[in-house]
């Protein structure tokens, strides 16, 4: 006999939701980013999506929007000098750890 729980999925499409995220929780990271990272606050990077679990671990994906150039690589404009600007969320979020990858 087997033992297993069934959970029911959002069906909240991506697309309508802010960042990419599936919950209000990963989408407090992005605001903090928007807050905290020149790049964004200007929109040069769009966020594609944000995988959240709280206290732990966020891993987000940026990209440059379309005809925009940069000095830089998308990830290190997030990153910033030293990861000053990954450091800061970081220290909001009481110490959990940001990941940032290229979409």
């Amino acid at each position: 006999m087997s033992r297993c729980q069934t959970r029911q999925l959002s069906t909240v499409p991506k697309s309508t939701s802010k960042y990419g995220a599936r919950s209000d929780e990963s989408v407090l990271v992005g605001d903090l980013l928007v807050k905290c990272v020149p790049a964004l606050a200007r929109a040069d990077l769009e966020i594609a999506a944000i995988a959240r679990r709280p206290g732990v671990l966020s891993k987000v994906a940026v990209r440059r929007r379309p005809g925009v150039r940069l000095a830089a690589r998308p990830v290190s404009l997030v990153v910033g000098l030293g990861a000053d600007y990954v450091n800061r969320v970081s220290a909001e979020l009481a110490g959990e750890k940001i990941h940032v990858l290229q979409w």
